[in-house]
């Protein structure tokens, strides 16, 4: 095999554990949050495990494995509506953590699903090369690093699919060491669309609870208010001070409904639209209650009816928490 061609086989092997472990097994399992669990090192067909299984929720417990594997796993996740969860206990990091990221049901559309429980280790890095010990020629690491550029390429690239925030995207998904970095905080959680098994519940939403969740759900879709034109986003504090920016609530009539408000109100003075939010009071069957973000140029009212975007959804009791919470506390 020339040099080219151990980079390469060694780019498969980018997100493999340091010490070797048992290759992955796939088995049904009846624990309530699964109907099947892969667990074991991830090789570069291990989708293939899932052919005619009839899978429709994977817990992970691996410690990583081939990229191509982990790649691959996430394509079919997405696909065929595969959700994902770790449980307690396990972990699942490297080439494991992209497969998890794939997790998904089908319904109107494609949604993300993916899900960890307190006390579960999700953990990400960048798949790296690591060529042999010894001398190399300037084309051979030309080559290798042609070749790490292709795979974060690749990543980059599903960053639409994958439905997580460019920040998750550099910080956790990309991020450049060969030690994972952990999903530990409601913020990280938030931000890399990932859901958390707790039973907490919030007994009331005050201005508190709702400045935090504002806060937090800004953090994650700031980037889809973007004015096309100036690039201005609404820029969302828990607690503004100063001339530039103040904090406001009150309610919102929504389909009939009085909606808790809060919003900042920036100045034209700074490069930020105003941000507003209103929540729900009824938190429907699954523990989700409505929420809805808009933005308003600094010099209007923050008014929906002149909003620039907004955007609706629905949200769990946890997105009222402080964003650095930590999900074991949960």
């Amino acid at each position: 095999m020339n040099n080219i061609g151990k980079a390469f086989l060694l780019a498969m092997l980018v997100s493999a554990p340091t010490q070797p472990t048992a290759a992955a097994e796939l088995m049904a399992v009846s624990n309530g949050a699964c109907d099947h669990l892969l667990r074991g090192e991830i090789k570069e067909n291990d989708a293939d495990l899932f052919t005619d299984a009839g899978v429709t929720r994977v817990c992970l417990d691996s410690p990583g494995g081939s990229f191509l594997g982990g790649k691959a796993l996430e394509d079919l996740f997405m696909t065929d509506g595969i959700q994902t969860y770790v449980r307690r206990g396990d972990q699942c990091h490297s080439a494991c953590a992209l497969a998890f990221l794939g997790g998904s049901e089908w319904g109107d559309m494609r949604h993300a699903s993916r899900t960890i429980e307190p006390g579960a280790v999700l953990g990400f890095h960048a798949p790296y090369l690591a060529l042999p010990h010894g001398n190399h020629d300037a084309e051979e690491l030309n080559q290798t690093m042609t070749l790490a550029m292709s795979i974060a390429g690749k990543i980059v690239a599903d960053g639409p699919n994958l439905k997580t925030s460019l920040g998750f995207m550099t910080g956790f998904i990309l991020a450049p060491t060969r030690d994972t970095k952990v999903v530990s905080t409601v913020h990280d959680a938030v931000m890399g669309g990932i859901e958390i098994a707790t039973a907490y519940k919030l007994p009331k939403v005050g201005d508190k609870e709702a400045r935090q969740a504002c806060k937090t759900l800004f953090d994650r879709y700031a980037d889809a208010f973007a004015d096309a034109v100036t690039a201005t986003e609404p820029s969302f504090d828990v607690s503004p001070s100063g001339d530039f920016a103040k904090a406001q609530s009150g309610t919102t009539q929504v389909d009939g409904e009085v909606w808790k408000t809060v919003a900042t109100e920036n100045s034209d003075e700074t490069p930020w639209q105003s941000a507003s939010c209103a929540f729900s009071s009824n938190v429907d069957h699954w523990g989700y209650r409505e929420a809805l973000l808009w933005s308003n140029d600094a010099r209007s009212p923050l008014e929906l009816k002149s909003a620039n975007r907004q955007v609706r959804l629905r949200i769990p009791d946890w997105y009222f928490l402080p964003g650095d919470t930590p999900i074991s506390n949960l």
